[in-house]
């Protein structure tokens, strides 16, 4: 058998092959005797030749008169028509002749190639025809034995479809008798936890009732006690709010009489000053004569500073949330540098004479009254501390103190003068346990030391020969590692002190108070904080 060939494409190829032909044709200028001869000549296969049209020259002009030869011996054509004497003007027309035979032949060739494919194709198609039919034969044969087959099992199966179902029936009944007893002991078990849920339900019922009683007395106990609590937080509000007033009156009140106390002690600093009449102290009296003013006059904003805070807290603010009240600038009065100077420069007085020793008794009226100053203050605090000693003992141990300091008592605050005399007081117990007698360096003053001696001390004070004859009995002094309180004057035992940032020493208990007033960690005798 011949391969396949793709006739439709070579049928496009000649198709195309034959229309180029024509086209050529057409420009051919063929005689009409060269036309009558390819007619007589049939082709290779047997095919008369198709006749062709006569074909309209491009360059020939309209029908009408033949015009004569032109020049060379040729001859034009003047007709629509070629005619079958002229001449053709193709030179290639052979070629082309053997062209179109050519193809011609070939595609004959392919006509009987395509006319066997044909008969081949159809005796194979016959053969497929015919198994097909075959297998159809064996598959309805093949159907026709299970057909059989079915009917013979549908036969047995009805022979022993009632041994079956008589075999089934007794195994389902034993099923069945066996999850009806299943059921009847599920049955029983649930008839008895359904009792005991309704037992333990009823029980549930009855205790709940008693804890609802039970909350309800407790609920109504708690609301009352809410009130309570409630009233008891109105009254401690009302309770915190006079307290916070109370202390700002107290804080209030310990600023003013810190404020008081500079300016009583600035005023006896300035009448020191004033009886001072040299120019060496003038202009240290007028800045401090200013000084005073300056605080005077800030004294009144501070009370007014006071009383806003105070009706601040009575609409309802916090007593942390109130803005600091800052004392003013108190400046450092000095302390015994103008009386204990005066003491170690010898000045002659002119009212008074001159005389060693303690004044008599009746030299009193004649002494003139001296004006209350630093120094009386200071012996006050410290006959107060230490009552088993007199005035002169404490004015000799002052002096011996500012000797020891190169003859200045600048920088000393109160606390730490109190504990260099009861030091001192200490090493005059070690050598004689018995009363303590006046220091030699009281005997041993000069006559200007006795006599402002005499000037310092208050009026109403003994003199010192009976100070030496009436004093008290000697007590035991504490020893110098202990200090005193700055608030009750009383000694601190180690675990009772309360730590401040100052050199300040103060009992816990004494400061709580002003603890609890100021909010924070401030030193009531420091006025910078």
């Amino acid at each position: 058998m011949e391969p396949d060939v793709d006739w439709s494409l070579a049928l496009e190829d000649d198709a195309q092959w034959t229309s180029g032909l024509e086209k050529e044709m057409s420009d051919l200028d063929i005689s009409e005797g060269s036309s009558a001869e390819s007619q007589e000549h049939p082709t290779p296969s047997g095919r008369p030749r198709r006749q062709r049209r006569p074909i309209r020259t491009a360059s020939r002009p309209p029908a009408g008169p033949e015009t004569p030869p032109q020049q060379g011996g040729r001859c034009a054509q003047t007709d629509a028509w070629t005619s079958e004497a002229a001449v053709n003007t193709n030179q290639d027309w052979e070629s082309l002749m053997r062209q179109v035979e050519e193809r011609s032949t070939h595609l004959a060739l392919q006509y009987e190639a395509l006319l066997k494919q044909q008969e081949a194709d159809q005796v194979q198609h016959d053969g497929r025809v015919r198994v097909l039919e075959q297998q159809r034969e064996e598959d309805n044969s093949k159907q026709q034995a299970l057909f059989n087959k079915v009917e013979s099992l549908q036969v047995k199966l009805k022979l022993n479809c009632c041994k079956t179902t008589r075999k089934n029936f007794t195994a389902k009944k034993r099923d069945l008798t066996k999850e009806k007893d299943r059921l009847e002991e599920e049955k029983n078990r649930l008839s008895q936890n359904l009792e005991e849920t309704d037992r333990r339900l009823t029980a549930l019922i009855e205790e709940q009732s008693q804890e609802k009683l039970a909350w309800e007395r407790e609920l109504a106990e708690l609301q009352k006690e809410a009130d309570r609590l409630r009233k008891e937080a109105d009254e401690a509000s009302q309770v915190v709010l006079r307290d916070e007033l109370s202390a700002l009156e107290i804080q209030r009140e310990v600023t003013i009489l810190q404020v008081d106390e500079w300016i009583a002690e600035a005023e006896r600093y300035l009448h020191a000053l004033r009886l001072d009449v040299s120019q060496q102290h003038f202009q240290q009296r007028l800045d401090w004569e200013k000084n005073v003013a300056v605080v005077r006059s800030n004294l009144g904003n501070l009370q007014q500073q006071f009383n806003e805070q105070l009706q601040l807290l009575q609409q309802g603010q916090q007593l942390d949330s109130l803005p600091p009240i800052s004392l003013p600038p108190l400046p450092q009065v000095p302390t015994l540098e103008l009386v204990l100077g005066s003491m170690m420069t010898p000045r002659p007085l002119p009212f008074m004479p001159m005389q060693m020793g303690p004044p008599h008794p009746h030299h009193h009226g004649d002494v003139l009254s001296p004006p209350v100053g630093k120094l009386d203050k200071l012996l006050d605090k410290l006959v107060v501390r230490f009552p088993h000693c007199s005035r002169n003992q404490l004015i000799s141990m002052l002096q011996q103190i500012k000797t020891s300091r190169s003859g200045t008592l600048a920088g000393l605050s109160m606390e730490e003068l109190s504990q260099q005399v009861a030091q001192r007081l200490a090493q005059m117990e070690r050598p004689s346990l018995g009363p303590i007698g006046p220091p030699s360096a009281a005997r041993n003053l000069p006559s200007s030391t006795a006599q402002v001696q005499r000037a310092v001390l208050p009026p109403q004070g003994p003199a010192v020969a009976q100070v030496f004859q009436t004093r008290p009995p000697p007590q035991p002094v504490a020893p110098s590692t202990r200090k005193m309180c700055m608030m009750c004057q009383n000694f601190v035992d180690p675990g009772t002190q309360h730590e401040i940032s100052c050199s300040h020493v103060i009992h816990k208990e004494c400061i709580s108070v002003w603890l609890q007033t100021t909010k924070n960690n401030s030193c009531p005798f420091c006025p910078s904080k």
